[in-house]
């Protein structure tokens, strides 16, 4: 029976979202989370953009982001608009971002285990 991954998928919402609408708080995710450290490729998407703007010393917001993400194909990967809009109502500014970045890394650190146990079971066959 396959096993579902480890995943944070609230927080890594929560995350994306107080971005958006507080984006400061990407100077606190950013001292925790690299976007490998995020389960779905959409979130992932979406976390290289907002970085890729903040790089660009361009603000954050739905717009920008929107952009952003079209110019680098990366609209539909990242779940489209609506997603983008779903994402800026799952933030709120002073959300406890630290908290939830930590438990999104750890859930990637077990999901590295998983991966590493696996391997290391099938090379023992």
């Amino acid at each position: 029976m396959d096993r579902e991954l480890p995943q944070a998928d609230d927080p890594e919402r929560a995350i994306l979202g107080t971005i958006l609408v507080h984006p400061p708080a990407l100077f606190e995710a950013q001292a925790v989370l690299k976007s490998e450290h995020f389960f779905r490729e959409a979130h992932r998407c979406v976390y290289d953009a907002m970085c890729s703007l903040h790089l660009a010393k361009a603000p954050i917001s739905l717009i920008t982001l929107k952009a952003e993400l079209e110019r680098s194909g990366k609209l539909d990967r990242a779940g489209g608009i609506p997603y983008l809009v779903q994402l800026s109502s799952d933030g709120f500014a002073g959300a406890a971002v630290m908290h939830y970045a930590e438990m999104v890394r750890e859930a990637y650190t077990l999901r590295r285990i998983v991966e590493i146990g696996t391997t290391a079971s099938e090379k023992a066959c």
